[in-house]
C-alpha cells in the first residue's frame, strides 16, 4: 500500500523547480515579498513558513533562522531553493500567494472561465499535480496580463501555476527538435522506447532536477571560463602596452570590474578590446618625439589621431558597460525566464554562432598574452595595493572647500565609521551645505553593508567634485570615471527609463520642503544580492539650492525586471 502513495509523490515536478523558470530578480522579489508579508499571513501558513526557515535553513548568527530580518534571509533561501529544497520553495510561494488576493481572485476568474478547475499544488508533497504546455501557459499569462494592468506578466505567471497546480513544460515534439546534442538525442531515444510501468520512471523527477542543475552548474563555469579569458585579455593589453597606457594615463585595470560576469557585453567588449590593440600597436612608433621637424610635423598629426581614436574607445567602453544586464537565460544562468518566446530559434543560433566566434578571438588573445596570464597573481596583489594606497591619499588630502579645518577632524571620524547608518550621520553632519537627506520609505539604512567608509566617501564625492561640475557647466563630465578613481569598483548612472520610475515611484521619489524630487541619478557597488556587498544610491540635483538630494539608500530598487 506505500508503493502507490510514493509514486504520487514524485509524479509532479517540485515546487522549487518554478524558481528556476524565474529570472533571479524576479525570484529574489518572491522571496523578499513572502518575508515581508510573513507576519500579515494567516497562522497556518506563517507557521509553515517558520518551521521551513528552522529546520531547512542555516543563518550565521542565529540558532533559529526564523528570527533573522528579511535582508539575512533572501540571500540563503535563494541558495538553499536553488539546491531543489521544496519544502522551503514551497512555503515561501504559499505566503507569497495569500500576499496576492488580488492577483489571485483574477487569474482565478480567468482559470474558470477557461474551463479550467483550479487545483492547488501539493504542498504536503511539495510538487505540483499537472502541468501547462508552455503554449497554453502562455496564452493565459498574456491574456490575463492584457486584461489587468496593474500586474505583471512575471506575476501572472507564476499565478496561473499556483491557481492551476501545473508546472509549464514544452510540448515534446518542440522540445524534441531544439535537442540536437547525439547524447541527449540518444538518452531521450531509450526513454521513448521505455514501457510505461518501467522502475526507472520512478526516478525520473530527481533525474531532471538533477539534470537542471547540472546544467546551471555548467553555465557557470562558462560565465567563469570566460570572465577568466577577459581579465586576461585586459591585462594581456595593460601589460603589452604598458608605457603607452601610463603616458595616455589611461589604467585598463579598472576596466575589468565593469564586465566581471556580464557575458551579454562579450561581443560588444571583445570588439572594443580587438580595436584598443589594433590603435595601441599603432600608436607605439609614433609617440616619441620625430628625429626632425617634419618628421615631429607628421607623427604629431598621427599622434593625435590615435590618441582621439583611443580615448574614444575608452568612452564607448563605459557606455557599452552601463547598458542595463540582459535577462538573456543562456548568458545568465541558463534560467528559463518567465516570459517564454514562442519564435523559432533561428535567431539565437546566429547570436550563439556570433559569441562562439568573439569566444575563440578572445581566447587567441589570451594564449598570446600568456606571459601576463603567468604574472597575474603578483600584478593583482599590486593593483589592489596600488588603489589603497590611492584611496587613503585621497582621504588625507581631502578638503571641502566649504568645510574649512571641520573636514580633517571629520576624515578621522570616518575612519571609525562601522555602519551604514553611522555613515549618513557622518555626511549629514559634515556636508550639510552639500547633501540634503530626504530618504524616502523604501530606503534601507539598516543594511549590514561590510563598508561602510566606502559610502562615506561617496557622499564626499557628491558633496564635493559631483557638486562642483554641476554648479559650474563646462565640457560633459565623465561622472562614472570620476567616481572610480575616488572609489573604485563603485559605478555612477545618471538615469532611469520613465516606464520604470512611473510604475515604480515610491522607490524613484521623494518629497522634502513640499518639494517632489525624481532620483533618476543612481550610484551603487555589487551585482548580486547580498546586502552585504550590494548597495544603492539614487539622487537628485537640486539646480535651484546647488544641492545633491539623496532620496534612497539601500539594496537593489524595484524595476520591471525585478
Amino acid at each position: 500500500m506505500q508503493k502507490p502513495a510514493a509514486s504520487k509523490q514524485r509524479s509532479g515536478a517540485s515546487l522549487a523547480e518554478v524558481f528556476a523558470l524565474m529570472r533571479r530578480g524576479f525570484s529574489e522579489a518572491v522571496v523578499e515579498r513572502a518575508l515581508h508579508f510573513r507576519g500579515k499571513a494567516s497562522k497556518r501558513v506563517q507557521g509553515v513558513l517558520d518551521n521551513a526557515l528552522r529546520s531547512e535553513l542555516k543563518v550565521r548568527g542565529f540558532r533559529d533562522a526564523s528570527k533573522a530580518s528579511p535582508q539575512q534571509l533572501v540571500g540563503p533561501i535563494l541558495v538553499e531553493i536553488e539546491k531543489g529544497n521544496g519544502r522551503l520553495a514551497g512555503a515561501m510561494l504559499r505566503v507569497w500567494d495569500e500576499s496576492q488576493s488580488q492577483l489571485r481572485t483574477s487569474v482565478t476568474n480567468h482559470v474558470r472561465n477557461a474551463g479550467i478547475t483550479p487545483a492547488k499544488p501539493d504542498y504536503k508533497a511539495n510538487r505540483f499535480t499537472a502541468t501547462w504546455l508552455v503554449e497554453e501557459w502562455v496564452r493565459h499569462r498574456e491574456a490575463v496580463a492584457s486584461e489587468h494592468d496593474e500586474f505583471n506578466e512575471d506575476e501572472v505567471a507564476l499565478m496561473l501555476c499556483l491557481v492551476a497546480g501545473r508546472a509549464p513544460v514544452p510540448e515534446l515534439r518542440e522540445a524534441l527538435t531544439r535537442i540536437e546534442a547525439p547524447l541527449l538525442r540518444s538518452w531521450i531515444r531509450e526513454l521513448l522506447d521505455l514501457p510505461p510501468d518501467a522502475p526507472a520512471w520512478a526516478d525520473i523527477a530527481s533525474f531532471t532536477s538533477a539534470a537542471s542543475q547540472i546544467a546551471t552548474g555548467k553555465a557557470k563555469e562558462k560565465i567563469e571560463s570566460q570572465t577568466e579569458a577577459l581579465r586576461a585579455a585586459i591585462n594581456g593589453i595593460q601589460e603589452a602596452y604598458k608605457d603607452e597606457i601610463k603616458y595616455l594615463d589611461l589604467d585598463m585595470r579598472l576596466w575589468f570590474p565593469d564586465v566581471k560576469g556580464r557575458l551579454d557585453l562579450v561581443p560588444d567588449v571583445l570588439d572594443v578590446l580587438v580595436r584598443m590593440k589594433k590603435e595601441l600597436d599603432a600608436y607605439r612608433p609614433v609617440r616619441p618625439q620625430g628625429s626632425s621637424r617634419e618628421d615631429e610635423r607628421r607623427r604629431a598629426k598621427e599622434r593625435g589621431e590615435r590618441e582621439s581614436a583611443i580615448f574614444g574607445m575608452e568612452k564607448e567602453w563605459q557606455e557599452i558597460t552601463a547598458r542595463p544586464a540582459k535577462p538573456v537565460a543562456a548568458v545568465a544562468d541558463q534560467r528559463a525566464v518567465l516570459k517564454v518566446e514562442t519564435e523559432t530559434d533561428t535567431d539565437t543560433a546566429a547570436e550563439l554562432s556570433q559569441l562562439r566566434t568573439r569566444y575563440e578571438q578572445l581566447v587567441k588573445e589570451r594564449d598570446e598574452a600568456n606571459s601576463a596570464r603567468q604574472l597575474e597573481r603578483t600584478q593583482l596583489k599590486q593593483q589592489i595595493a596600488d588603489l589603497e594606497q590611492e584611496l587613503a591619499q585621497w582621504r588625507q588630502a581631502y578638503k571641502p572647500k566649504t568645510e574649512g579645518d571641520a573636514a580633517e577632524e571629520a576624515e578621522e571620524d570616518a575612519a571609525e565609521l562601522s555602519s551604514l547608518d553611522e555613515a549618513i550621520a557622518r555626511a549629514k553632519e559634515q556636508f550639510d551645505d552639500g547633501l540634503l537627506f530626504a530618504l524616502n520609505n523604501k530606503s534601507r539604512t539598516n543594511m549590514p553593508f561590510q563598508k561602510p567608509q566606502e559610502v562615506f566617501d561617496v557622499f564626499a564625492w557628491l558633496a564635493t567634485e559631483f557638486r562642483q561640475q554641476r554648479s559650474n557647466p563646462g565640457p560633459s563630465p565623465d561622472f562614472n570615471l570620476s567616481l572610480k578613481q575616488v572609489c573604485p569598483n563603485w559605478f555612477y548612472k545618471p538615469n532611469q527609463t520613465k516606464t520604470t520610475m512611473g510604475m515604480y515611484s515610491d522607490w524613484y521619489k521623494t518629497d522634502c520642503n513640499g518639494k517632489t524630487y525624481e532620483l533618476s541619478n543612481h550610484i551603487g557597488k555589487g551585482a548580486s544580492f547580498d546586502p552585504r556587498s550590494t548597495i544603492r544610491i539614487a539622487f537628485a540635483w537640486d539646480e535651484d539650492q546647488s544641492q545633491v538630494v539623496v532620496g534612497f539608500v539601500g539594496p537593489h530598487q524595484r524595476n520591471r525586471q525585478s
